[in-house]
């Protein structure tokens, strides 16, 4: 099945990883990771005002893409034509989105500003944010 945002949803249903169950587990776990398909997961975040603490650290640059189909601007152009997701949502100025590829550490970000979703985030070190969904990312095949 091909990935691509133009049949994205986001959904806050549950996928449940395929358990193996065999003698040598740990072997058919190994060569079964590199055959299986990519997951991805998400999670929505409402900022609800300026930190009142101050941090330092480095922050954690996002990805543009996680394959040639699934990008940051196709998956925004999709935000903003229709709603993604599963569930009654009106999204207020502020709220960020990130899609998480399982197991690698890549993600992309979105901010929610100006009536329209855009590539970004908001700035951890001087917004405070709270989780306000979550789930996993459905593709419906074409």
């Amino acid at each position: 099945m091909c990935q691509n945002a133009a049949n994205i949803t986001f959904c806050t249903c549950e996928v449940k990883p395929e358990v193996i169950h065999n003698k040598n587990s740990r072997r058919s776990a190994k060569s079964k990771v590199s055959s299986e398909k990519k997951s991805y997961r998400w999670t929505l975040h409402r900022t609800i005002g300026l930190s009142e603490q101050s941090m330092d650290g480095l922050l954690i640059e996002p990805d543009h893409a996680f394959t040639t189909e699934l990008t940051a601007e196709n998956m925004l152009e999709e935000m903003n034509t229709r709603n993604c997701f599963d569930f009654d949502y009106v999204p207020n100025a502020g709220d960020s989105f990130g899609v998480f590829e399982n197991g690698t550490g890549k993600f992309i970000s979105f901010i929610f500003e100006n009536r329209e979703w855009r590539i970004g985030s908001p700035n951890p070190f001087t917004h405070q944010v709270e989780k306000f969904n979550s789930g996993s990312v459905r593709f419906e095949e074409e």
